[in-house]
């Protein structure tokens, strides 16, 4: 299991901190404050907090296809 803490800033300068697991969003994990995000990356790191992540659709784009916005190719989805 790959468990990451994320910072992700905004275009707005917002900052936002949150947990992955498997590259997938921790449900509940996402804070403005990293301490508050370090506590719920380090719970879930120690097996305190037990993941419940599913994909319920998934599509894949390939960026390199495009151009001027559109693309030949159609995305592939899979929905579960």
């Amino acid at each position: 299991m790959k468990i990451e803490l994320i910072k992700e800033t905004k275009q707005n300068g917002v900052i936002y901190y949150y947990t992955n697991v498997d590259g997938k969003y921790l449900e509940g994990s996402l804070k403005l404050d990293l301490e508050a995000a370090i506590a719920i990356y380090e719970q879930t790191k120690n097996g305190l907090i037990e993941p419940k992540i599913e994909v319920l659709a998934q599509c894949d784009i390939d960026a390199n296809t495009q151009t001027n916005g559109h693309s030949d190719n159609q995305p592939s989805e899979t929905l579960a």
